[in-house]
């Protein structure tokens, strides 16, 4: 599950979030990864820390983007996910 240290994520200032990340193997070679609980922030890499690293983007680019909207960031239930295949990494980020 991803959650910010405060609760206002509308908050302009940049903080650490711990995030709850899938990272898959691509059939065509690679990886891809995504956050088990904001749709749509998804990468890929060719290593592992290459997608981990881009998935942290990714992730910061997001929350960027809704608190520039103005917009609440709309978090999603990650159990669905946890039955993917891949590993589930555990990442931190400041966003």
């Amino acid at each position: 599950m991803t959650r910010p240290v405060e609760d206002d994520t509308r908050n302009k200032n940049p903080r650490p979030f711990e995030c709850s990340v899938r990272v898959c193997q691509a059939e065509e070679g690679g990886f891809y990864a995504f956050i088990a609980n904001l749709p749509g922030v998804v990468s890929e890499g060719e290593t592992v820390d290459e997608t981990l690293e881009n998935i942290a983007a990714a992730f910061r680019e997001a929350i960027a983007s809704y608190r520039d909207a103005g917009e609440a960031v709309p978090w999603t239930s990650p159990g669905a996910d946890r039955d993917a295949e891949g590993s589930e990494y555990r990442i931190v980020v400041d966003a």
